[in-house]
C-alpha cells in the first residue's frame, strides 16, 4: 500500500483547512479594523488552535476522514464567503460561492444540511433588512440573493428529502420512551457539547467515559442554553440593522451562522439517535474525534463573534498574546502526541500498515491456491463504520495485487467461510491466521453468537 499517498493526501487536506481557516480570521479581523499585524497574528493563533488541537492526529491518521476534513474546508470556505459578502456588499460572486460550498458540504457529510439551513437563514436575514430598507447597500444583488435562496432551498432540501427517503437500511419502529431519551439526550449536547469541546484542547476528553444513563441528564441546561443563545442572535440582529455596519452585520453573520449549523446538528444527532441507540455508548458524541474536530470548526464563528470586539482596540497585546497561543497550541499537541496519545489511541494498538500487509499477503495465497478471498470484516480499521468490509476496498486491493486491468478479485462470504471452509484456508494461506488475531476477528465472532 502507498502509505506516502495516503499521509500526503491527509496532510493536504489539513494544509487546506489551515489555509481557509487563516483567511476567514483574517477577514473578519479586518472588517474590526485591525491593523495588518494585528490581524495576521490574531488569524495565525486562531489557526495554530484548531489545528494543532489534540484530537486532530485521528482524521489524519484514518484515512477514510479525509471527508470530514474535506467538510471543514467546505464549511469555513461558506463561511469566509458570507463574511467577504458583508465586506463587499455589492458583489454578487460571494453570494454564489457561499451557496455552492455550502451545498457542496452535503456531498461528504450529511451534517452538511445544517451548513444549507445556515446559510439560508444569512441570506434571508439580508433579504429581511433590505425589504426594510435597512441594509439598502446590499439591493444591487437582491436577485442574485433571492436566486441563491432558491437553489439552496430546492437543491438543499431535494438532497436532504433523499437522505431521508432512501437509507441504506430501513429504519426500525421508534417507541415512545426511546423518543423522550433521544430527545433529552440531543437537547443535552447543547449544554455539554461546549464543555467536551474546550477539554478536548488538552486531550481530556479521550480519557472520559460516556455513561449513557446519565447523558440526558444536564437537558434542562441546554433547553437554558439554547434559548440565551437565540436571545443574543436576535439582540445581535437588532443591533446590525440599526447601526448597519459592515463590523455588526459580520458579528451577526458568524454568529448566526454557527448557531444555526449547531442546533441544526443538534436536531440531527436527536433524529440519528431515535434509531442508533448504540452510537453514544460505542463511540460517543463527546469523545469522537470525527464529531468533536467537525463541530469546532463549525462553532469557530461564535468565537470570532465574541472574541473580535474585546480585541479590536488592543491590537499589540494581540499580536503579543497570538504569538504566545500559537507557542501553547504546539507545545500541547506535542505533548498530548508524547504523553497521551500512545495510551488512548484506538485499534488497540494495530497498525494500519501492517494489518493491511497482511491483508494482502492473505489475498495473493488465496489467488495462488485457487481460492476465493475471504470477505474479512474491516470495522477494527473503519474507525467505526461497522458496515464495511474487504470487498469495499478492493480496488485498493487490486493496486496491491498488481491485477491487470478488468480483473477482479472473488471473494468468500465471511460467515461461509468460518462455517464450511475453515480447515481449507487454514491450510492452504497461513497468512489468514494472523489477520484474525490482529483485528480480533475471532473475538467478534465469540461475541455475536453469544
Amino acid at each position: 500500500m502507498r502509505v506516502w499517498l495516503w499521509r500526503s493526501r491527509q496532510i493536504t487536506a489539513l494544509a487546506l483547512v489551515a489555509t481557509v481557516m487563516f483567511l476567514l480570521a483574517h477577514s473578519a479581523a479586518r472588517v474590526w479594523q485591525m491593523n495588518g499585524v494585528a490581524a495576521n497574528s490574531f488569524a495565525a493563533g486562531l489557526t495554530a488552535v484548531m489545528i494543532f488541537q489534540p484530537f486532530m492526529d485521528e482524521l489524519i491518521a484514518w484515512p477514510i476522514l479525509f471527508i470530514h476534513l474535506t467538510w471543514i474546508s467546505l464549511v469555513l470556505f461558506t463561511l469566509w464567503s458570507l463574511v467577504r459578502l458583508v465586506a463587499n456588499p455589492t458583489k454578487g460572486r460571494w453570494v454564489w460561492l457561499a451557496a455552492i460550498a455550502a451545498y457542496g458540504s452535503m456531498h461528504f457529510m450529511g451534517l452538511g444540511a445544517a451548513v444549507v439551513a445556515a446559510t439560508a437563514l444569512i441570506f434571508c436575514g439580508l433579504l429581511f433588512g433590505i425589504q426594510r430598507g435597512k441594509l439598502n447597500e446590499f439591493r444591487p444583488i437582491k436577485s442574485q440573493l433571492k436566486l441563491a435562496l432558491i437553489f439552496l432551498v430546492v437543491v438543499g432540501g431535494a438532497h436532504a428529502f433523499c437522505m431521508v427517503l432512501l437509507p441504506s437500511n430501513p429504519p426500525p419502529p421508534v417507541s415512545s420512551q426511546n423518543l423522550h431519551a433521544s430527545f433529552a439526550q440531543a437537547v443535552a449536547l447543547v449544554a455539554l457539547y461546549p464543555l467536551a469541546i474546550a477539554t478536548s484542547f488538552g486531550g481530556v476528553n479521550s480519557i472520559l467515559p460516556v455513561n449513557r444513563e446519565v447523558f440526558g441528564d444536564p437537558w434542562p441546561f441546554g433547553i437554558a442554553i439554547a434559548a440565551a443563545a437565540i436571545w443574543i442572535g436576535l439582540r445581535f440582529y437588532r443591533v446590525a440593522l440599526s447601526r448597519r455596519t459592515p463590523a455588526t452585520l459580520t458579528r451577526l453573520v458568524l454568529y448566526a451562522f454557527s448557531t444555526t449549523a449547531f442546533l441544526g446538528w443538534v436536531i440531527m444527532v436527536g433524529i440519528r439517535e431515535i434509531y442508533e441507540t448504540d452510537r453514544l455508548g460505542d463511540y460517543g458524541f463527546l469523545v469522537g474525534p470525527r464529531y468533536i474536530v467537525p463541530i469546532s470548526f463549525l462553532l469557530v464563528g461564535i468565537l470570532l463573534a465574541l472574541m473580535l470586539p474585546l480585541l479590536r482596540r488592543g491590537s499589540s497585546v494581540t499580536a503579543a498574546l497570538s504569538v504566545l497561543i500559537v507557542a501553547a497550541a504546539f507545545w500541547t499537541h506535542y505533548n498530548y502526541d508524547k504523553n497521551v496519545y500512545l495510551r488512548t489511541r484506538l485499534l488497540r494498538g494495530v497498525s494500519h500498515v501492517e494489518a493491511w500487509r497482511e491483508i494482502v499477503a492473505t489475498a495473493r495465497e488465496s489467488r495462488n491456491a485457487h481460492l476465493k478471498v475471504p470477505n474479512l470484516p474491516m470495522a477494527t480499521l473503519s474507525e467505526g463504520f461497522n458496515f464495511l468490509d474487504l470487498k469495499f476496498f478492493e480496488p485498493i486491493l487490486r493496486d496491491d495485487l498488481q491485477l491487470p486491468a478488468g480483473e477482479h478479485c472473488e471473494f468468500i462470504d465471511w460467515v461461509t467461510y468460518r462455517e464450511r471452509e475453515r480447515a481449507t484456508y487454514d491450510a492452504a494461506v497461513p497468512s489468514l491466521r494472523k489477520v484474525i488475531e490482529t483485528l480480533g476477528l475471532e473475538e467478534t465472532a465469540g461475541s455475536r453468537h453469544n
